[in-house]
């Protein structure tokens, strides 16, 4: 025979289990709700990039990449830089010694 207390505790654990299962449905429905809700305020305008600002007409999208690509520039001046200083500093007065010597 099963106890009473082990009967007890058994429908303790099963009404926790129904909770726990029953909550993320409830968390499911309330996010589709909102984003059906987003979605009927935004109307047309739904699933499209918005924009910096308002009178200015680039997105989000095209700031970022404006930004990869500005910041890859930078880089490349850098190297550049760092190429023409150490041709000035190292290979000309070398080719000046060069000169002179032969």
């Amino acid at each position: 025979m099963v106890s009473f207390n082990f009967v007890k505790k058994v429908r303790r654990f099963s009404q926790l289990g129904a909770i726990i299962v029953l909550k993320p449905v409830v968390i499911i429905k309330t996010v589709m709700g909102e984003s059906k809700r987003r979605k009927d305020a935004l109307g047309e305008k739904y699933g499209q990039e918005s924009y910096i600002l308002p009178w200015l007409p680039l997105t989000k999208s095209q700031s970022k990449d404006f930004m990869k690509w500005t910041t890859r520039g930078s880089w490349m001046g850098i190297a550049v830089l760092a190429l023409i200083w150490v041709t000035v500093l190292f290979i000309g007065p070398a080719m000046k010694w060069w000169e002179v010597n032969n």
